[in-house]
């Protein structure tokens, strides 16, 4: 057996020089008595003192030259354990000052703690200071223990995933409680900290399912990270204020809480403080709270309003909604609110992480054009979400802000150089991509920003002309034509399946808001957001009429009884023209920014539709004289009735439509 000699042998008492020989000499592994072994170890740097470990009897020691011990491992088998206050070998007496387990973690569970998982009760004698690291790991058979006044500290993991132990009273010695030093003790019901307790380790208590109620004292300043997360039967508990700090995952999963107090000497929660605490109901926000970290206060399902107290300088509630003091920021849209559309305040800069995360009301949420970010995980797990603009004040877009949005049909970017925005990847994480939409002048622009997924033009502000040279849009907000198209409303329709077209809008005239028109041009994508302030009148003689939205058809003046014809080719799929858009004309869902005609059924019942063949013709009047012509044609007053005339000659001078064609007769 190895020897090793003190590193300094001056000065030494006589139990000192019992300790050097008892290093010195050889050691057989077991006595004369068979009760004790003695393994001399190398100094322990750790600890900056000389040691050996013993056996005596069902107890295995590490004996240091101050004449302390620390119990290290119970080989016994009882499953009622007294702990000696005292080990007595080689002529000296050691007390017990400490219970440490392995600080090397073998293979998880086996060989942490000092006792086996058949103990069910243990006495700890007076003497005892420190419950070190993985004291009663996994003894999953312990049910009660005393601890002696004389503990000033419990350490990590001290008491890791002791599941059977119900209940434990501490002494008022104890001044700390080290990190995940009761956690996972699942069958833990209660406890109270003693008022000499000042902090809380991190995850101390965490995944104690068990736990419905603890009491803290006064004396505690800080409760650390994770140090009741998990404790899913903890329904309320309040913080005494001597608290100024919040862990981050402090509260992290506590599903069962229902209600907390926090005091105003708080000033700081950390990240993923009450993250997922589903039954949370009443939350203020304390008066000197400066500081709430990401994810804080995501996922609290049953929260319909955060509400912040007086005086507070950081922190405002408006509607229930969180933002900081200057409502530059919205932080959190509590995840129970009720509603199913929200308009984000003019003048916010940014949505935080987690911003309106696992709300399920929401259907649509309007963003402002004041918008400058939005950060991860935004809009994650609105379920109900079905489309969202971003307006082109946007720069960052953070990931997964999509994450698990299963209802997202549509994404609106509005934004026509999208060369400066920053858009993470993962938008859509958890999510069937939706159509994304973009200005018609900017698709080439977005190529790529969101992966291989196709791009879109916007139909809110754009115009797809097919191969059939037409089509029709309606906007409220004023704009100029674009190049390449011009429009036309429509001012009468005969019966014989004409319209009377008015091209009053070439490339760059200003179309009033809410004016309904024909567009014609070539194949193509066409943008329509060249808006203006420039007012003019919306013409009033047009018979289109338009939506903004989805919606259906109905007549000029909200009464009549009406048929309905939209932009389509006809039956046969030869001429393009407005054609009955339902079965006889009847009223249907016109699309948004889309048009539709709307004439009176009395009149047009049998007209199935209008071609647009030849409009070029059915543009301007025509000034002819009474006996100009003397061929056949087809003369119809404005106001739709057919002449029996073969010709102009002979009529009196006035506007008549003849062959589609409005024509002065003089």
């Amino acid at each position: 057996m190895k020897k090793y000699l003190l590193t300094a042998l001056l000065g030494l008492t006589a139990s000192a020089s019992a300790w050097a020989a008892a290093l010195s000499a050889p050691q057989p592994a077991v006595n004369d008595d068979g009760q004790t072994a003695i393994v001399p170890v190398k100094p322990n740097k750790s600890v900056l003192r000389d040691s050996m470990v013993v056996t005596i009897g069902d107890f295995s020691y590490e004996l240091f030259i101050d004449n302390t011990a620390r119990l290290t491992k119970y080989n016994g088998s009882e499953t009622d354990v007294v702990v000696p206050a005292s080990v007595d070998t080689m002529g000296m007496t050691f007390k017990v000052k400490e219970i440490t387990g392995r600080r090397q973690e073998p293979e998880w569970p086996n060989g942490w703690g000092v006792f086996n998982s058949n103990v069910k009760s243990i006495t700890l004698p007076e003497g005892i200071t420190t419950i070190g690291i993985h004291a009663f790991a996994h003894c999953s058979g312990l049910k009660s223990i005393t601890l002696p006044n004389t503990i000033t500290s419990i350490g990590y993991r001290a008491f890791y995933y002791c599941s059977g132990l119900t209940s434990i009273t501490l002494p008022n010695s104890i001044t700390e409680i080290g990190d995940w030093a009761f956690s996972g003790c699942s069958g833990l019901t209660s406890i109270t900290l003693p008022n000499s307790i000042t902090a809380i380790g991190n995850y101390a208590f965490y995944d104690c399912s068990g736990l419905t109620s603890i009491t803290l004292p006064n004396s505690i300043t800080k409760i650390g990270d994770g140090a009741f997360s998990g404790c899913s039967g903890l329904t309320s508990i309040t913080l005494p204020n001597s608290i100024t700090k919040i862990g981050d995952g402090a509260f992290y999963f506590c599903s069962g809480l229902t209600s907390i107090t926090l005091p105003n000497s708080i000033t700081t929660i950390g990240d993923y403080a009450f993250y997922q605490c589903s039954a949370l109901t009443p939350l203020t926000l304390p008066k000197n709270l400066s500081y709430i970290g990401d994810y804080a206060l995501s996922y609290l399902n049953s929260l319909e309003a955060i509400e912040v107290s007086e005086g507070n300088s950081y922190f405002s509630s408006v509607d229930g909604v969180l933002f900081d003091k200057d409502q530059k920021k919205l932080i959190s849209y509590p995840a129970g609110k009720k509603g199913s559309s929200y308009q984000v305040p003019e003048g916010v800069k940014e949505i935080g992480k987690d911003g309106f995360a696992g709300n399920p009301n929401l259907t649509s949420i309007t963003l402002p054009n004041s918008l400058c970010s939005v950060e991860t995980f935004a809009f994650s797990n609105c379920h109900s979400l079905t489309s969202m603009t971003i307006p082109d004040s946007v720069k960052t877009i953070g990931g997964w802000i999509f994450n698990n949005c299963g209802s997202l049909e549509s994404l609106y970017l509005t934004s026509k150089d999208p060369s400066g925005l920053t858009i993470s990847s993962d938008l859509f994480f958890g999510t069937t991509p939706p159509t994304i939409y973009v200005p018609a002048s900017a698709k080439e622009a977005y190529a790529g920003l969101f992966g291989d997924q196709t791009i879109t033009a916007d139909p809110n502000i754009s115009v797809t002309i097919t191969e059939a040279k037409y089509a029709t849009y309606f906007s409220d907000k004023t704009y100029k034509m674009p190049a390449g198209l011009k429009g036309a409303i429509v001012t009468e329709a005969q019966e014989e399946g004409t319209l009377g077209l008015s091209w009053d809008y070439n490339p760059g005239d200003t179309v009033p808001a809410r004016t309904a028109l024909l567009l014609k041009g070539a194949q193509g994508d066409y943008d329509m957001s060249d808006f203006t302030t420039t007012s003019s009148a919306v013409p009033a003689n047009n018979l289109l009429r338009g939506s903004i939205q989805d919606s259906v058809t109905v007549s000029t003046d909200g009464t009549e009884d009406a048929i309905f014809y939209k932009l389509s080719y006809n039956n046969e799929g030869t001429t393009v023209g407005f054609y009955w858009g339902n079965d006889e004309g009847a009223a249907f869902t016109n699309p948004a920014h889309r048009c539709y005609l709307a004439l009176p059924k009395a009149q047009y019942a049998l007209v199935k539709g209008f071609s647009l063949e030849g409009d070029d013709t059915v543009t301007a009047i025509t000034d002819v004289n009474a006996n100009d012509s003397a061929k056949a044609q087809k003369i119809y007053t404005l106001d739709g009735r057919r002449i029996n005339a073969a010709s102009t000659q002979g009529l009196p001078a006035g506007l008549y439509i003849v062959d589609g064609t409005k024509t002065l007769v003089k």
